[in-house]
């Protein structure tokens, strides 16, 4: 095969090569729009994510609240062990929006903004946890913030898991944000 020197475009193609640049060309038209599970992922990041880590804490408050009501004494460790909480929360959610909102623009940075909230969301659901019972006791920490349980850790890990990997296999993902593949 040999290159036009001005625009270093293919010229004088083989059969096979004009097939596979037909094939690429179909594949490049065919996953050029946001559809499908890559649509359901921005909306995931935009809308139902920050909703319920806004559920979360909501339901933190409350259960604080009753816990007052019950309790006399309030341990000082539990309201930094909240702040932490909740601090977490509201990162995971922030960084959930914008990786949301930087893929809509079709930004090739939402990728990389996509996959680091990922990680971090996974890494908030193990540390977290060891953090908090470290700064106080597993009965407060269980009646404030995590009535079900750590039950939540292996599907998190599951569902990040696999947008991680839609994220890179994806040839929809690589053809929006034209990444190499």
């Amino acid at each position: 095969m040999t290159q036009d020197p001005v625009d270093k475009t293919p010229v004088n193609l083989s059969p096979s090569e004009s097939i596979e640049n037909k094939q690429l060309d179909f594949d490049r038209k065919k996953y050029s729009k946001i559809r499908g599970w890559l649509i359901f992922l921005i909306v995931t990041l935009m809308f139902l994510t920050p909703a319920g880590g806004s559920r979360l804490l909501s339901l933190t408050d409350e259960n604080y609240k009753s816990y007052l009501k019950n309790n006399s004494f309030v341990p000082e460790k539990l309201l930094p062990t909240l702040k932490l909480y909740k601090a977490s929360i509201r990162v995971c959610m922030g960084l959930s929006f914008i990786s949301g909102l930087l893929l809509l623009l079709r930004l090739r940075i939402g990728v990389t903004i996509t996959k680091l909230f990922l990680i971090t969301n996974v890494t908030v659901a193990l540390i977290m946890p060891v953090l908090m019972l470290l700064m106080d006791s597993q009965e407060r920490i269980n009646q404030l913030m995590f009535e079900e349980g750590l039950t939540d850790i292996p599907g998190r890990l599951i569902v990040c898991g696999a947008w991680y990997a839609y994220l890179l296999k994806s040839k929809r993902v690589a053809s929006v944000y034209r990444l190499k593949k």
